[in-house]
Protein backbone atom coordinates (compact mmCIF):
# COMPACT_ATOMS: atom_id res chain seq x y z
CA UNK A 1 0.00 0.00 0.00
CA UNK A 2 2.96 2.77 0.68
CA UNK A 3 4.12 1.96 -2.86
CA UNK A 4 0.78 2.14 -4.25
CA UNK A 5 0.52 5.72 -2.29
CA UNK A 6 4.18 6.76 -3.41
CA UNK A 7 3.65 6.01 -6.87
CA UNK A 8 -0.05 7.62 -6.69
CA UNK A 9 -1.58 3.94 -7.85
CA UNK A 10 -3.69 3.91 -5.30
CA UNK A 11 -6.68 4.04 -7.55
CA UNK A 12 -5.62 0.78 -8.99
CA UNK A 13 -6.66 -0.85 -5.76
CA UNK A 14 -10.53 -1.74 -5.94
CA UNK A 15 -11.51 -3.58 -2.92
CA UNK A 16 -9.29 -4.59 0.01
CA UNK A 17 -10.08 -7.62 2.26
CA UNK A 18 -9.37 -7.53 5.99
CA UNK A 19 -9.72 -11.04 7.46
CA UNK A 20 -9.14 -11.61 11.59
CA UNK A 21 -10.36 -7.82 11.67
CA UNK A 22 -9.83 -8.18 15.29
CA UNK A 23 -6.47 -8.30 15.11
CA UNK A 24 -6.66 -4.17 15.52
CA UNK A 25 -6.88 -4.82 19.20
CA UNK A 26 -3.86 -6.91 19.11
CA UNK A 27 -1.84 -4.76 21.41
CA UNK A 28 1.57 -6.11 20.25
CA UNK A 29 0.45 -5.81 15.59
CA UNK A 30 -2.64 -4.08 15.99
CA UNK A 31 -1.23 -0.83 14.96
CA UNK A 32 0.46 -1.68 11.89
CA UNK A 33 -3.56 -2.84 10.51
CA UNK A 34 -4.87 0.36 12.28
CA UNK A 35 -2.38 2.40 10.16
CA UNK A 36 -2.76 0.76 6.95
CA UNK A 37 -6.54 0.96 7.55
CA UNK A 38 -5.90 4.67 8.17
CA UNK A 39 -4.45 5.48 5.47
CA UNK A 40 -6.66 3.91 3.03
CA UNK A 41 -9.60 5.86 4.44
CA UNK A 42 -7.78 8.40 4.22
CA UNK A 43 -6.92 8.72 0.28
CA UNK A 44 -10.22 7.54 -0.20
CA UNK A 45 -11.91 10.77 1.91
CA UNK A 46 -9.62 12.74 0.16
CA UNK A 47 -10.46 11.78 -3.57
CA UNK A 48 -13.91 11.85 -2.72
CA UNK A 49 -13.62 16.06 -1.43
CA UNK A 50 -11.25 16.77 -4.84
CA UNK A 51 -13.05 15.30 -7.68
CA UNK A 52 -15.76 15.96 -9.33
CA UNK A 53 -18.32 13.37 -9.17
CA UNK A 54 -21.28 13.76 -11.69
CA UNK A 55 -25.05 14.51 -10.14
CA UNK A 56 -25.87 10.74 -10.88
CA UNK A 57 -23.70 9.21 -8.17
CA UNK A 58 -22.42 10.32 -4.27
CA UNK A 59 -18.56 9.23 -5.11
CA UNK A 60 -17.82 5.23 -4.59
CA UNK A 61 -21.50 4.30 -5.98
CA UNK A 62 -21.22 6.32 -9.15
CA UNK A 63 -21.27 5.53 -12.51
CA UNK A 64 -18.37 7.60 -13.26
CA UNK A 65 -14.51 7.50 -13.78
CA UNK A 66 -13.59 9.47 -9.98
CA UNK A 67 -15.66 5.87 -8.56
CA UNK A 68 -12.78 3.99 -9.42
CA UNK A 69 -11.08 5.80 -6.63
CA UNK A 70 -13.23 4.77 -4.58
CA UNK A 71 -11.91 1.60 -2.29
CA UNK A 72 -13.93 -0.87 -0.81
CA UNK A 73 -12.75 -2.32 2.41
CA UNK A 74 -14.06 -5.70 3.46
CA UNK A 75 -13.82 -6.70 7.48
CA UNK A 76 -14.43 -9.98 9.01
CA UNK A 77 -14.21 -11.36 12.32
CA UNK A 78 -16.16 -13.72 14.66
CA UNK A 79 -14.91 -12.38 17.78
CA UNK A 80 -15.02 -8.69 17.88
CA UNK A 81 -17.07 -7.43 20.80
CA UNK A 82 -17.30 -3.71 19.10
CA UNK A 83 -18.44 -4.31 15.55
CA UNK A 84 -20.61 -1.96 15.54
CA UNK A 85 -18.42 0.82 16.81
CA UNK A 86 -15.21 -0.02 14.66
CA UNK A 87 -17.97 0.09 11.67
CA UNK A 88 -18.93 3.70 12.54
CA UNK A 89 -14.73 4.44 11.80
CA UNK A 90 -14.65 3.02 8.71
CA UNK A 91 -17.98 4.24 7.83
CA UNK A 92 -18.83 1.01 6.85
CA UNK A 93 -21.76 -0.93 6.26
CA UNK A 94 -22.04 -3.37 9.47
CA UNK A 95 -23.19 -7.50 8.78
CA UNK A 96 -24.00 -9.77 11.49
CA UNK A 97 -24.84 -13.15 11.83
CA UNK A 98 -25.14 -16.14 14.82
CA UNK A 99 -24.75 -19.09 12.02
CA UNK A 100 -22.36 -21.37 13.08
CA UNK A 101 -21.94 -24.54 10.30
CA UNK A 102 -21.06 -26.74 13.77
CA UNK A 103 -23.17 -26.10 16.47
CA UNK A 104 -20.30 -24.72 19.66
CA UNK A 105 -21.32 -25.66 23.35
CA UNK A 106 -19.07 -24.50 26.01
CA UNK A 107 -18.44 -26.41 29.09
CA UNK A 108 -16.64 -25.79 32.97
CA UNK A 109 -14.85 -28.09 34.72
CA UNK A 110 -14.92 -28.30 38.38
CA UNK A 111 -13.27 -30.98 39.80
CA UNK A 112 -15.13 -34.15 38.60
CA UNK A 113 -18.25 -32.54 37.03
CA UNK A 114 -19.02 -30.58 33.59
CA UNK A 115 -21.64 -27.11 33.34
CA UNK A 116 -23.07 -25.39 31.11
CA UNK A 117 -22.35 -21.65 30.78
CA UNK A 118 -25.02 -21.18 33.04
CA UNK A 119 -23.74 -22.90 35.54
CA UNK A 120 -26.02 -26.12 35.67
CA UNK A 121 -25.11 -29.07 35.77
CA UNK A 122 -24.33 -31.60 32.95
CA UNK A 123 -23.09 -34.55 33.85
CA UNK A 124 -20.08 -35.77 36.31
CA UNK A 125 -16.45 -37.87 34.20
CA UNK A 126 -17.08 -41.34 34.59
CA UNK A 127 -14.17 -43.51 35.10
CA UNK A 128 -11.79 -40.76 36.65
CA UNK A 129 -8.03 -42.12 37.18
CA UNK A 130 -7.03 -40.26 40.24
CA UNK A 131 -3.05 -40.73 39.61
CA UNK A 132 -1.07 -37.77 39.69
CA UNK A 133 -0.55 -38.24 36.03
CA UNK A 134 -4.17 -37.25 35.20
CA UNK A 135 -5.71 -35.23 38.37
CA UNK A 136 -7.18 -32.10 35.41
CA UNK A 137 -8.75 -35.67 34.11
CA UNK A 138 -7.74 -34.41 30.40
CA UNK A 139 -6.82 -37.84 29.30
CA UNK A 140 -9.76 -39.22 30.17
CA UNK A 141 -11.64 -36.42 28.55
CA UNK A 142 -9.76 -37.37 25.19
CA UNK A 143 -10.24 -40.91 25.47
CA UNK A 144 -13.99 -40.21 25.40
CA UNK A 145 -13.88 -38.05 22.20
CA UNK A 146 -10.99 -40.11 20.82
CA UNK A 147 -13.05 -43.46 20.98
CA UNK A 148 -15.81 -41.78 18.94
CA UNK A 149 -13.66 -40.88 16.04
CA UNK A 150 -13.12 -37.22 16.41
CA UNK A 151 -9.91 -35.36 17.26
CA UNK A 152 -8.65 -33.08 20.21
CA UNK A 153 -7.12 -29.84 20.57
CA UNK A 154 -5.49 -28.80 23.56
CA UNK A 155 -4.35 -25.49 24.72
CA UNK A 156 -1.23 -25.15 27.56
CA UNK A 157 0.05 -21.69 28.61
CA UNK A 158 3.83 -22.84 28.10
CA UNK A 159 6.00 -24.95 25.56
CA UNK A 160 7.17 -27.06 28.44
CA UNK A 161 3.69 -27.85 29.29
CA UNK A 162 2.69 -28.76 26.15
CA UNK A 163 5.47 -31.49 26.09
CA UNK A 164 4.89 -33.14 29.36
CA UNK A 165 1.06 -33.30 28.60
CA UNK A 166 1.72 -35.14 24.90
CA UNK A 167 4.07 -37.36 26.48
CA UNK A 168 1.44 -38.36 29.13
CA UNK A 169 -1.36 -38.81 27.06
CA UNK A 170 0.78 -40.49 24.41
CA UNK A 171 2.36 -42.88 26.92
CA UNK A 172 -1.22 -43.86 28.00
CA UNK A 173 -2.65 -47.27 27.89
CA UNK A 174 -5.45 -46.82 25.33
CA UNK A 175 -3.09 -44.30 22.81
CA UNK A 176 -0.25 -46.67 23.13
CA UNK A 177 -1.59 -50.49 23.38
CA UNK A 178 -2.09 -51.33 19.73
CA UNK A 179 -3.67 -48.32 18.70
CA UNK A 180 -6.21 -46.37 20.03
CA UNK A 181 -10.01 -48.50 19.67
CA UNK A 182 -13.44 -47.10 18.97
CA UNK A 183 -15.91 -47.21 21.71
CA UNK A 184 -17.00 -50.67 20.58
CA UNK A 185 -13.36 -51.73 20.54
CA UNK A 186 -13.87 -53.70 17.64
CA UNK A 187 -12.16 -51.12 14.81
CA UNK A 188 -8.41 -49.53 15.39
CA UNK A 189 -8.73 -45.96 15.03
CA UNK A 190 -5.25 -44.91 14.54
CA UNK A 191 -3.90 -45.38 10.66
CA UNK A 192 -0.39 -46.24 11.46
CA UNK A 193 1.16 -46.27 8.17
CA UNK A 194 0.08 -42.37 8.05
CA UNK A 195 1.70 -42.46 11.43
CA UNK A 196 5.24 -43.70 9.74
CA UNK A 197 4.56 -41.15 6.91
CA UNK A 198 4.38 -38.39 9.85
CA UNK A 199 7.44 -39.76 11.35
CA UNK A 200 9.51 -39.92 7.93
CA UNK A 201 8.69 -36.41 7.01
CA UNK A 202 9.87 -35.39 10.70
CA UNK A 203 13.22 -37.29 10.56
CA UNK A 204 13.54 -35.86 7.13
CA UNK A 205 13.62 -31.93 8.31
CA UNK A 206 16.94 -29.96 8.73
CA UNK A 207 16.86 -30.60 12.78
CA UNK A 208 15.72 -34.34 12.67
CA UNK A 209 13.14 -35.96 14.64
CA UNK A 210 12.54 -34.50 17.76
CA UNK A 211 12.65 -36.63 20.75
CA UNK A 212 9.38 -36.20 22.55
CA UNK A 213 7.46 -36.40 18.85
CA UNK A 214 9.35 -39.39 18.02
CA UNK A 215 7.40 -41.33 21.50
CA UNK A 216 4.10 -39.88 20.78
CA UNK A 217 3.12 -39.38 16.99
CA UNK A 218 3.17 -43.60 16.40
CA UNK A 219 0.17 -43.27 19.14
CA UNK A 220 -1.51 -40.18 17.42
CA UNK A 221 -0.46 -37.58 19.58
CA UNK A 222 1.45 -34.39 18.93
CA UNK A 223 2.59 -30.91 20.40
CA UNK A 224 2.91 -27.89 18.45
CA UNK A 225 4.69 -24.43 19.65
CA UNK A 226 7.24 -22.16 18.97
CA UNK A 227 9.52 -23.72 19.72
CA UNK A 228 9.44 -26.35 16.24
CA UNK A 229 10.67 -25.62 13.07
CA UNK A 230 8.31 -24.26 10.40
CA UNK A 231 8.95 -27.28 8.52
CA UNK A 232 7.87 -29.76 11.59
CA UNK A 233 5.09 -27.47 12.39
CA UNK A 234 3.40 -27.42 9.39
CA UNK A 235 3.84 -31.26 9.11
CA UNK A 236 2.29 -31.66 12.24
CA UNK A 237 -0.54 -29.03 11.54
CA UNK A 238 -1.24 -31.07 7.70
CA UNK A 239 -1.19 -34.39 9.78
CA UNK A 240 -4.13 -33.35 12.61
CA UNK A 241 -6.17 -31.81 9.52
CA UNK A 242 -6.16 -35.34 7.99
CA UNK A 243 -7.13 -36.91 11.38
CA UNK A 244 -3.82 -38.95 11.94
CA UNK A 245 -2.65 -37.11 14.62
CA UNK A 246 -6.00 -36.97 16.72
CA UNK A 247 -4.94 -35.14 19.64
CA UNK A 248 -2.78 -32.00 19.68
CA UNK A 249 -1.72 -30.29 22.42
CA UNK A 250 -0.67 -26.38 21.67
CA UNK A 251 0.03 -22.79 22.88
CA UNK A 252 -1.98 -19.94 22.31
CA UNK A 253 -0.49 -19.37 18.62
CA UNK A 254 -2.06 -22.26 17.36
CA UNK A 255 -5.29 -19.98 18.39
CA UNK A 256 -5.73 -17.83 14.96
CA UNK A 257 -4.28 -17.98 11.14
CA UNK A 258 -4.70 -21.42 11.04
CA UNK A 259 -7.49 -23.36 10.15
CA UNK A 260 -7.23 -26.70 11.93
CA UNK A 261 -10.92 -27.81 13.13
CA UNK A 262 -11.22 -30.21 16.19
CA UNK A 263 -14.48 -31.46 17.58
CA UNK A 264 -13.55 -30.85 21.08
CA UNK A 265 -11.22 -27.54 22.64
CA UNK A 266 -9.96 -27.61 25.73
CA UNK A 267 -8.26 -24.99 27.45
CA UNK A 268 -6.09 -26.22 30.48
CA UNK A 269 -6.06 -22.78 32.52
CA UNK A 270 -7.63 -19.51 32.29
CA UNK A 271 -3.65 -17.99 33.02
CA UNK A 272 -1.37 -17.84 29.75
CA UNK A 273 1.37 -16.25 30.73
CA UNK A 274 0.41 -15.56 34.12
CA UNK A 275 -2.30 -13.42 32.98
CA UNK A 276 -5.65 -14.04 32.53
CA UNK A 277 -7.07 -14.45 29.34
CA UNK A 278 -8.93 -11.66 27.53
CA UNK A 279 -12.08 -12.96 26.36
CA UNK A 280 -11.00 -12.29 22.30
CA UNK A 281 -8.66 -15.11 23.14
CA UNK A 282 -10.64 -17.56 24.37
CA UNK A 283 -12.83 -17.03 21.45
CA UNK A 284 -10.41 -17.52 19.16
CA UNK A 285 -9.18 -20.87 20.76
CA UNK A 286 -12.74 -22.65 21.48
CA UNK A 287 -13.97 -21.52 18.05
CA UNK A 288 -11.56 -24.30 16.42
CA UNK A 289 -14.12 -26.78 17.80
CA UNK A 290 -17.13 -24.48 15.72
CA UNK A 291 -15.56 -25.11 12.43
CA UNK A 292 -16.40 -27.42 9.85
CA UNK A 293 -13.54 -29.93 8.76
Amino acid sequence: VNRLLEESLVHQLGAVVVDELHMVGDPHRGYLLELLLTKLLYMTRRDRRTRLFDHSGDGCGSSSGAAANCIQIIGMSATLPNLDMLASWLGARFYHTDFRPVPLRELVKVGPTLYDTSFQKVRDIAGRDSSRRDEEDILLICKETVAEGHSVLTFCPSKSWCEKLASVIGASSFFASNGCRSKEGSATLLDTVALDGVLEQLRRTQVGLDEVLASTVPNGVAFHHAGLTFDEREIVEEAFRRSVIKVLVATSTLSSGVNLPARLVIVRTPFFQRVLMDVLSYKQMVGRAGRSG
